[in-house]
């Protein structure tokens, strides 16, 4: 943890913290005035200025924090997961596992017509067509 780069890491984190959190406190003290517009030679130049600096020191010291919380990120080490590697006995060096679907059985066209006849909509009575005599 108190290695250069994890210095190099805090600290630049900080800073970019300490930016990003300093000029919206900034221009939001600036503009927390009791007038409808702003003049520039009445504004609370050193107020706001007080302010924003607290805001931003007091996110920059959570930021360092937080950062010691996760010391190697910070540092830049990635942070790297062990995979473990299949039993050897199920894939051969080299070799791909068989992924391929199993055959299947093609139906003759008889059989086929005999599947659509039986899964056809059934029709009500009065709408079935008229039975034909021989």
């Amino acid at each position: 943890m108190l290695t250069k780069d994890f210095w190099k890491g805090a600290g630049e984190r900080g800073l970019k913290t300490f930016i990003q959190s300093f000029i919206p406190a900034f221009l939001l003290a600036l503009g927390l005035t009791n007038s409808n517009t702003f003049d520039a030679w009445t504004a609370p130049w050193l107020a706001s200025l007080q302010s924003a600096l607290g805001v931003a020191i007091g996110a920059t010291l959570l930021s360092f924090l937080t950062a010691l919380g996760n010391a190697d990120f910070v540092a830049g080490k990635p942070n790297v997961v062990e995979v473990p590697a299949p039993a050897a006995d199920t894939v051969g060096e080299g070799t791909v596992p068989d992924t391929s679907l199993p055959d299947v059985p093609v139906t003759n066209d008889a059989a086929a017509k005999q599947v659509a006849e039986d899964s056809a909509p059934v029709q009500d009575e009065e709408d079935a067509p008229e039975p034909v005599e021989p």
